[in-house]
């Protein structure tokens, strides 16, 4: 579990990356959302993939299609091992 006073910290390092232009935001577009669609329908049993996770899973595979990205960074072990199967290369900063 995450303090109050961490997140603040987290959050203003997090908006810090952004000014300084190391993260790009993409819009979403509808193949995105189709494409999330589609994710929740083969993943949400199996491997209880959330909507807004596969909304973000979506983006990746379609940054990865694109050749924009090959690899996605999260903690969430659901989203995960959904983006794995999915052929995404997965970083999880989590121990364990």
């Amino acid at each position: 579990m995450i303090d109050k006073a961490a997140l603040e910290q987290l959050r203003g390092l997090f908006f810090a990356d952004l000014a300084k232009g190391r993260f790009e935001v993409v819009l979403l577009a509808r193949r995105h959302f189709h494409g999330a669609e589609a994710l929740v329908r083969a993943h949400a049993v199996d491997r209880a993939l959330r909507t807004l996770d596969a909304i973000q899973l979506s983006v990746a595979l379609d940054l990865k299609r694109r050749g924009v990205a090959s690899e996605l960074v999260a903690s969430d072990r659901d989203l995960c091992a959904a983006a794995a199967v999915e052929g995404l290369t997965v970083l999880n900063p989590t121990p364990g």
